[in-house]
């Protein structure tokens, strides 16, 4: 089995169980729910493949027939989403709409469209796809604009809510105005976190300007070096100790840069550049 119902975090679950994440739904199936109350932290959050706390997941039954049935216009957030080895859709202004998410089979009623599920189903005009687990009544992401990753795959969909791994799977998300959802391909065996490219709105052609490159790490953020830094029509180029990189563009117009670090999810910035 991939991925499990349970979470328990950090040392406390290999200290009572001596299990990696990998093993653990097998291993929860089985262990009795004493032994699991004995560590020092358990977080009821779901693993990816099913239900709350996992990246392309859902929020258990009761919690999402708790809200009701939603009406009108949800709030305005922004989707993007990265693949494996490309940037699938750059971050989109989304309005999330009344109605239900019935998508891989999910029952009317179960999933919000006003989730983030919802915002995922606009942002890429219903192009993504998923599984609905009756046993676990969950849905999961199992693909985003051409790209798949199946329950047997090594990489999963991660969701990510103002660069914080989602609490909720994508029907438990409960979404406010100007929040950023990230939905990403990670490995399956460990954890690739976001980064952010801060670069100018505005630049001159042929005049250099700074970008940074910072990365999101367990214990807060730090400037990431030897990033490489590029962009269309531009010479790649590489961060400093501090993070930060020279890019000149020598053309005009709408300059779209991406950071990709090894281990971390991709970012990207769009610089308008002007003759």
């Amino acid at each position: 089995m991939r991925r499990g119902i349970l979470r328990v975090t950090g040392v406390a679950l290999r200290s009572v169980l001596g299990v990696t994440p990998r093993s653990i739904e097998i291993v929860l199936l089985r262990v009795p729910l004493a032994t699991l109350l004995t560590a020092t932290t358990v977080a009821l959050l779901a693993l990816p493949a099913y239900g709350q706390g996992a990246p392309g997941g859902a929020a258990p039954l009761a919690a999402r027939r708790t809200a009701g049935h939603q009406t009108g216009q949800g709030p305005t957030v922004s989707v993007r989403v990265e693949g494996l080895k490309k940037t699938r859709l750059l971050a989109t202004s989304t309005s999330v709409r009344s109605g239900w998410i019935t998508k891989g089979g999910t029952p009317k009623g179960q999933c919000s469209a006003q989730s983030a599920a919802g915002a995922l189903n606009v942002a890429t005009k219903g192009d993504w796809m998923g599984k609905w687990s009756a046993k676990y009544q969950a849905l999961s992401v199992t693909g985003i604009l051409g790209e798949s990753h199946s329950f047997s795959s090594p990489y999963y969909w991660s969701v990510w809510v103002n660069d914080k791994y989602a609490s909720s799977g994508v029907c438990g998300i409960t979404l406010k105005k100007g929040d950023q959802l990230l939905f990403a391909v990670e490995p399956d065996s460990t954890m690739w976190y976001p980064t952010t490219l801060s670069a100018p709105h505005d630049a001159t052609r042929n005049h250099p300007f700074t970008v940074k490159v910072m990365g999101y790490t367990s214990s807060g953020k730090k400037p990431l070096a030897g990033v490489t830094v590029s962009g269309n029509g531009i010479t790649s180029t590489k961060t400093d100790h501090s993070g930060v990189a020279t890019v000149t563009d020598s053309h005009s117009g709408v300059l779209i840069l991406r950071a990709s670090p090894m281990k971390f999810i991709r970012s990207e910035a769009i610089v308008h550049v002007a003759s």
